[in-house]
This record gives C-alpha cells, sequence and structure tokens, in this order.
C-alpha cells in the first residue's frame, strides 16, 4: 500500500513538472512570436494563460499576462495591454520576482509613452533600469536606455535622446545584442530626420530594416520601410516614397499594426497633398483619422487612469489594514507590556528576598570553596613539585643509559681491537714456525742421518705447534664475546660442517684476506680454496654468490 501510494505521488509529480515545463515553453514561443506572428502569440499566450491557472502556476500566469499584454499594446489596445500588465506586475510583486517586475515596468512605461504620459513614462523606464543594472541584465539595459531615449525625443529633447541612443547602442554592440542595435538604429533615424539630416536618416534605418530581416521582426520591418518612405517623402522623393509606404501598409495590414499603419496614412497622405491629388489624401487622411482615434482617445486615457487608481487604492487599501492590525497589536503588546511589569514587580519583590538568603548561602559557599581551592593550589605545587623531581629523575636515568651505552661500545670497540691482535698474533707466530719449518727442511736434505733424524723430530714438533687448538679456544673466547650467537647459529642452520669449517667461517666473518686465513690455518692458498669450495658446497650457495657476505649476514 505504501509502495502504489509512494508510485502515485511520483506519477502526480512528474505530471505536474511537465505540465510547468509546457506552460514555459509555450510563453517562451509566444514571446519570440509577438513582433513576427502576432496571432500565433495571442493563441500561444492564451493557452499557456489557461495551463497556468489550471495548474495554479503564478509565474506562469504572470508571464502569460505579459505576453498577451504586448500583443494587446502592438495592436494600440492599450487599456486592455495595461490590464494584462497589471495583473502580471501584482503578481511578480507577491513573488517578489526581480526579472519580472524589470520587464513590466518597462511595459508600462511604453503604455504611458504611447499615450503620451512622458512623465509617468520616465519613472517606469528608470525603475526598470534601475531593477536590470542589479541583475546586470545587459538587454534589458539596452532597452531601457532606447526607451528614455524615445522619451526624451518625443518631447523635443534631441540632444538627450542621442545620449541615451549611443549609450544603449555601444551596451548592445559589446553584447551582440541584434533587436537592442535594431532599435537604436531606427530610433537615430527618427532624431536625423527631425534634424533635417535624411542622408543619416536613412542609414540608420537601413542598417535597422537589414537587422529586422535577419530577425524576421514584421513588426520593425512595416516600421521601418514606413520611416524611410516618410524620408523619401520629405526629401521630394514621392515615388520612393510611396513604394516603401505601401510595402509597410502591406506589412501591418495583414499582422494589424495599427501604429504602423496609422503613420503610413498620415505620410501618403502628406504626399498626395504635396502633388494636389486631393481625392487620395481626403482618402488616406480619413484613414489615418479612425486608426489615431483608436489608439489615442480621452475615454482609453481615463480608462488607464482609473486602472492605475484601482491598483493605488488596492494597495492603499492594504496598507490601511496592515495599518490598522498593526495598530491592533500594539494596543494587545501594549496590555501585555503592562502586565508583564506588573509581574515582573511581583516577582521581583520575591526575588529579592530569595536573594538576600541565596547572597548569605553564597558568601559561605565562596569561602569554602575559597578553602577548596587553596587545598588545590598546594596540591597542583606538590604535584608540579614531584613532576620536577620526575623529570629530573629521568634526565639522570637518561644520562646512565647513555653512559652505559658508551661504556659497552668502548668494551665492543676493545675486544674488536683484542680479537684483532689475537688473530695477527698468531699470524705472526705461525708465519715464524713456516720460515723456521722451511729452513729446517733444507738441513734434512742434506746427508748427515743423525742430524736428519733430530731434525725430523723438530720439524713435526713445528707442525704440531702450527696448530692452534690452545690458541682457537682463546680465539673462540673473545670471538664469541664480539660476535654472539655465531657457532650456535652456524651449527643449528648447518650440522655437518667439521670444526675446520666452522673455524674458516669465523676468520672469514673477521674479513681477512686468504693469504692471511691460510697462514692462520696453517695450510697453503691452494688448500685453502679447495676448503673454501667444500664449504660453499655444503652452506648449499647458488653459483654467483659472494661467500663472505653470506657470512657476514650471519
Amino acid at each position: 500500500m505504501i509502495l502504489l501510494s509512494g508510485l502515485t505521488l511520483s506519477v502526480v509529480a512528474q505530471t505536474n513538472n511537465q505540465a510547468l515545463a509546457r506552460i514555459n515553453q509555450l510563453n517562451v514561443s509566444a514571446k519570440a512570436y509577438l513582433k513576427s506572428y502576432p496571432d500565433s502569440t495571442l493563441l500561444l499566450g492564451q493557452r499557456a494563460l489557461e495551463m497556468a491557472k489550471q495548474n495554479d502556476f503564478l509565474e506562469g500566469v504572470a508571464a502569460s499576462s505579459c505576453n498577451l499584454g504586448g500583443y494587446q499594446q502592438y495592436r494600440g489596445h492599450y487599456k486592455d495591454a495595461y490590464k494584462y500588465y497589471l495583473g502580471a506586475l501584482k503578481i511578480y510583486e507577491k513573488l517578489q520576482h526581480q526579472p519580472g517586475l524589470a520587464q513590466i515596468y518597462n511595459h508600462l512605461g511604453d503604455v504611458y509613452r504611447k499615450q503620451k504620459n512622458y512623465q509617468e513614462a520616465q519613472t517606469h523606464y528608470q525603475r526598470s533600469l534601475k531593477l536590470y543594472q542589479q541583475l546586470n541584465r545587459p538587454v534589458g539595459i539596452v532597452e531601457n536606455l532606447n526607451n528614455l531615449g524615445d522619451n526624451a525625443r518625443k518631447q523635443q529633447r534631441l540632444e538627450e535622446a542621442l545620449r541615451f541612443y549611443f549609450q544603449s547602442l555601444k551596451i548592445a554592440q559589446t553584447n551582440h545584442d541584434l533587436q537592442g542595435m535594431m532599435g537604436n538604429w531606427n530610433n537615430l533615424g527618427d532624431v536625423f530626420d527631425q534634424q533635417q539630416k535624411y542622408s543619416q536618416a536613412i542609414e540608420n534605418y537601413q542598417q535597422a530594416l537589414e537587422v529586422a530581416h535577419q530577425l524576421d521582426s514584421k513588426l520593425d520591418i512595416a516600421e521601418n520601410l514606413s520611416s524611410i518612405g516618410r524620408v523619401h517623402s520629405v526629401s521630394g522623393n514621392h515615388e520612393d516614397a510611396l513604394k516603401y509606404l505601401q510595402e509597410s501598409i502591406d506589412i501591418a495590414k495583414k499582422y494589424r499594426f495599427l501604429e504602423e499603419l496609422r503613420d503610413a496614412y498620415k505620410a501618403i497622405a502628406a504626399i498626395y497633398l504635396k502633388t494636389k491629388n486631393f481625392e487620395q489624401t481626403f482618402h488616406y487622411y480619413r484613414l489615418f483619422s479612425e486608426i489615431k482615434d483608436t489608439l489615442y482617445n480621452t475615454k482609453s486615457l481615463n480608462e488607464i487612469a482609473q486602472l492605475r487608481r484601482d491598483y493605488e487604492s488596492g494597495q492603499q487599501t492594504q496598507k490601511i489594514a496592515l495599518l490598522q492590525r498593526d495598530k491592533k497589536l500594539s494596543r494587545i503588546s501594549s496590555y501585555m507590556l503592562i502586565g508583564g511589569i506588573i509581574f515582573l514587580l511581583v516577582i521581583g519583590v520575591l526575588g529579592f528576598y530569595w536573594q538576600r538568603s541565596k547572597i548569605s548561602k553564597n558568601q559561605e559557599l565562596l569561602e569554602q570553596n575559597q578553602r577548596i581551592y587553596e587545598t588545590q593550589q598546594e596540591l597542583i605545587e606538590a604535584e608540579l613539585s614531584n613532576a620536577q623531581l620526575n623529570e629530573q629523575k629521568l634526565k639522570t636515568e637518561l644520562e646512565n643509559k647513555r653512559l652505559k651505552e658508551q661504556q659497552l661500545q668502548y668494551t665492543l670497540e676493545t675486544q674488536n681491537k683484542s680479537l684483532t691482535s689475537h688473530a695477527l698474533l698468531i699470524i705472526q707466530k705461525n708465519k715464524m714456525l713456516s720460515q723456521v719449518k722451511e729452513k729446517l727442511w733444507e738441513i734434512v736434505q742434506t746427508d748427515n742421518r743423525d742430524a736428519k733424524k733430530r731434525l725430523k723430530q723438530v720439524v713435526s714438533f713445528i707442525g704440531n705447534g702450527l696448530s692452534f687448538d690452545k690458541d682457537w679456544q682463546e680465539f673462540k673466547t673473545i670471538f664469541e664475546q664480539v660476535h654472539e650467537d655465531f657457532f650456535e647459529k652456524l651449527k643449528a642452520t648447518y650440522p655437518d660442517l667439521t670444526s675446520t669449517e666452522i673455524r674458516l667461517c669465523a676468520l672469514l666473518k673477521l674479513n681477512l684476506n686468504s693469504k692471511d686465513i691460510a697462514t692462520i690455518m696453517g695450510i697453503s692458498q691452494d688448500s685453502l680454496r679447495i676448503a673454501r669450495y667444500r664449504l660453499r658446497k655444503k652452506l648449499q650457495l647458488p653459483k654467483g654468490s659472494n661467500l663472505i657476505s653470506f657470512i657476514l649476514n650471519i
């Protein structure tokens, strides 16, 4: 059951997310089609608004209202546009949605400018510009600077307008904002037109028209065609003027751009007036007047003003309600404050007597704590003294240990020297006996038989003297003091070794050369090589292994 419930919630959440994503996509598409295919903007905006209300998606409702307001604005229905914009404004204020507020302030400024309420238009443009600057949105900054320039131009403040336009154009070019560049070139063309700099005006209009074609912005195409036709008309080039104006009228009629129709009809009426074609002049002037009355009339202005008053009244009502609530809360707070003061006084009196009793007890406790503190201080001092004594004792022990290690090292060095000296004495003794033995053999080889017999006995005696059993015992005793457990390890690992092979291992351990080892053992160096070979076999050393290194590591 729990699993089923979880799956259901997951499906509902996924469906809801898909619906919100669909609403956002509809609003993005509606905004993109606003200047190119306004009827598509109407259909997509209405569908998005309906879905947003069904899903209680406030941000979607605000975005849809903004798009529908834009559609009504470009059709010249400023009252309806204002209603949609106000609805979006209330939602964005509730959500504290800064980008949405910046966008709505800009659109409201457009409506006020179209109705020639330039002061309100400037106020709203500046609000929007400030928000876009805080949000670091270059596109919004470009649009608002452009609109502020338009607002100044409408009031004939041309130098101020040019400053806004050039500032806006620079930012737009830096950020590759085609829409912003197009709007600025169009508006610069208007300024140059008013200054009667017609070649510069047409140059800027043509640049704006080229970008409008790139963006496929039907509204901007119609507007720039109308502007180019108007400049040609003023310049006396009536044929080109009528061609451009007629193209503008065709687009404006198809997409119901009333402002562009109004401007084109007015320009054509002026051309026919100059050429004294009064019938066509009257015809186009009548068309111009009808659209002008639709776009700008006192009733529309009053309705917009009433909508604004209603909006401000609603805000004022909310403020009054908040003030009344605050006043009520203030009164309740006052009562609570008075009650709290009385309560605190009662508590204070009780607390005073309780505090006096507590102070007396605390005084006793303080004295007791002081005694405890003094005792603890004495204990700490005693522990510190013990710690110092222990530290001194530890230093003494470490020094004794160091001295013992030095003594041990000295003893070891002395025994090593003794062992080496003993080995050298054996070597010297055996060398001397070998030399005597060789000379006696020379005498033995003579023909004197009695001398031979006695000399043989001496040679035999010297030969026996060359065996160093007694010397070996003394040597072994010193060797074991220096190299403890060497013989035990060797016998335990290689029990088949003979006593002669063990002696050879001991001499190799001293790292003596082959000549000295042969002399000590009383054998020739060839016999020593044979002995070493047999020892390697018993030790099972592989070919290439160093015998001395092996013995030194035992």
